[in-house]
C-alpha cells in the first residue's frame, strides 16, 4: 500500500482518507472514507473524490463543523424505518416476515447500508425468482424502496438505489384458485358447520356470515363488523362503514373501511330479513359477531374453519367474487355492480366477475351463428 497526497492512502482497490483531529474535549479522534475503484469508474476519479473529500473535510474541522461519521447497518435502518413507518399490525408483520425471510438473508443484516448497491438489490430479488411468487417479490422490492426512503430522509445516503431497479417474474408456477361457487355449495358448507361445530354461537355466526356473504357481496371484514345500528329491517338497508381489521397498536378490531368508495347503502332482500334476525336476537353487543369469549369473529377464523371442514375446498372470498359473476352475467350495468361491491374503480370490479362454460359455449355459439 502507498500514501499519495497527504492523509490519501491507496489499496489495491480504493482510495482511503482518513483524517485526525481533537474533538471539544481535547481527544484525539479521526474521521475516514473509502472511495472504491469500481464505484466511481477509473482510479483517477476515486482519486479525485478522495481529494475533494478530504479538502472539504479539512475545512468542516477547521470551523468546528465536523460531526463523528456513525455508519448506519441494515439492520438499523430497517428497525429505524418501522418505528416511523406507519400501517397496521398485520402489514407490520407481513413487511417484518419479507425482510427477515428474503432481505435479511440475502443482504445480511450487519451489512454497513451505505456499502449496499443497485447490483446486491437486483440480486437479492433475483435470488428469490425461484422460491416465492410475484407478489412476494413485489412486496420485497417495495420494502427495499421504503428502506431508502427512510436512509436518504435521514442522510444516511444520498441516491436511491432502486431507482433501476427491475423487478423479477417468479418461475413458480401459478395454480389459479377456484373463484366459482353456488348457492348449493355455500349451504353445504353452512350444514356442515351447523352438524360440525359444538359451539352453538359460533356455529350461528358462521352461518349468518356466509349467507349474508351471498346476498350482498360484502368483504368478510365488512360482515364481522356489522353493528345493529348499521341494519334497518323497517327501509329493508344495511350501512357498510367499518370493518375487522388491525390498526398501528391493535388486532383484531374495528377499524374504518379499506376506503371512502367502501362506505355503502346495499338494500336487504326479503331471504336475508330472518338470517339477520336470528342474529340480532342472539347478539350479546350491539356488534353482531361477538364470540362466547368476547373477541370479534374475524375472516382468518371463518375461512379456516371453512376450509377444514372441506379438505380446502372452499373458501369464503369466492363467494364475493361469485356475487360479481352473478350479477354481470344477468346484465347488471357495472356502475351498479361497483358500487354494490365497494370498489373505487371499474376495472377492479371486472377483475372480480368470472366467466363460466354456459357463457363461453354461448359466445362461441353467437360466433358460429353469424
Amino acid at each position: 500500500m502507498a500514501r499519495n497526497n497527504e492523509c490519501i492512502e491507496e489499496r489495491s482497490s480504493s482510495y482511503r482518507v482518513r483524517l485526525f483531529y481533537y474533538d471539544e474535549n481535547g481527544k484525539r479522534t479521526s474521521i475516514s472514507e473509502t472511495f472504491p475503484f469500481k464505484k466511481y469508474g477509473t482510479k483517477q476519479k476515486a482519486k479525485d473524490m478522495a481529494k475533494q473529500w478530504r479538502d472539504r473535510s479539512k475545512v468542516e474541522i477547521a470551523n468546528n463543523m465536523i460531526i463523528k461519521e456513525k455508519h448506519f447497518t441494515l439492520d438499523e435502518v430497517f428497525n429505524g424505518m418501522m418505528e416511523l413507518y406507519q400501517c397496521s399490525l398485520g402489514t407490520k408483520k407481513k413487511v417484518l416476515g419479507t425482510y427477515n425471510k428474503y432481505i435479511k438473508s440475502y443482504t445480511k443484516g450487519e451489512t454497513r447500508f451505505s456499502d449496499i448497491k443497485f447490483d446486491d438489490i437486483q440480486k437479492c430479488l433475483n435470488n428469490m425468482c425461484s422460491i416465492a411468487k410475484d407478489d412476494t417479490i413485489q412486496r420485497a422490492k417495495g420494502v427495499w424502496k421504503r428502506l431508502y426512503q427512510y436512509a436518504i430522509a435521514k442522510e444516511i445516503v444520498q441516491r436511491d438505489e432502486t431507482f433501476n431497479v427491475i423487478t423479477p417474474k417468479s418461475d413458480l408456477i401459478t395454480i389459479k384458485k377456484k373463484m366459482e361457487t353456488s348457492f348449493e355449495e355455500v349451504m353445504n358448507v353452512v350444514n356442515l358447520i351447523d352438524c360440525k361445530i359444538e359451539n352453538h354461537r359460533d356455529s350461528i355466526l358462521m352461518q349468518g356470515a356466509l349467507i349474508i356473504m351471498w346476498y350482498t357481496g360484502m368483504r368478510p371484514a365488512e360482515v364481522f363488523a356489522l353493528d345493529k345500528n348499521n341494519i334497518d329491517l323497517d327501509s329493508k338497508s344495511l350501512y357498510v362503514c367499518q370493518s375487522v381489521g388491525s390498526t398501528s397498536t391493535m388486532q383484531n378490531t374495528i377499524k374504518k373501511t379499506k376506503n371512502e368508495y367502501s362506505m355503502r347503502h346495499i338494500p336487504i332482500i326479503d331471504e336475508l330479513i330472518p338470517v339477520l334476525k336470528t342474529l340480532i336476537d342472539n347478539s350479546i353487543s350491539d356488534l353482531l359477531f361477538i364470540r362466547d369469549n368476547g373477541e370479534i369473529m374475524n375472516g382468518n377464523f371463518l375461512s379456516s374453519v371453512c376450509q377444514r371442514l372441506t379438505n380446502n375446498v372452499f373458501r369464503p372470498y369466492t363467494i364475493r367474487h361469485q356475487f360479481a359473476t352473478r350479477l354481470m352475467t344477468t346484465g347488471i350495468d357495472p356502475r351498479t355492480i361497483q358500487e354494490l361491491m365497494g370498489h373505487k374503480e371499474s376495472t377492479i370490479t371486472i377483475g372480480y366477475a368470472r366467466s363460466n362454460d354456459m357463457l363461453k359455449k354461448e359466445a362461441l355459439r353467437l360466433l358460429r351463428v353469424n
